[in-house]
């Protein structure tokens, strides 16, 4: 199981560095990407979408009940 996993991985990944040495699109894409995530801790940043989430969802909640209180 182990032989054939290392078989496709090494496909994997020559299949994606010839995308990648020919594909323009993935190239800029790398490009732009790379730097905005080398820089980024990625657990901060899921918290803080998390919750600006959360937030956002509250919000909208209590918005939502204080009209319906408002038209009663």
């Amino acid at each position: 199981m182990k032989k054939i996993i290392e078989k496709y991985e090494i496909y994997f990944w020559d299949t994606l560095t010839a995308a990648m040495a020919n594909s323009r699109l993935i190239q800029k894409t790398i490009r732009i990407a790379y730097p905005i995530f080398q820089g980024i801790d990625l657990k901060k940043m899921i918290k803080a979408i998390t919750i600006s989430g959360f937030s956002g969802f509250a919000t909208g909640w209590a918005i939502y009940y204080i009209l319906l209180m408002i038209q009663n």
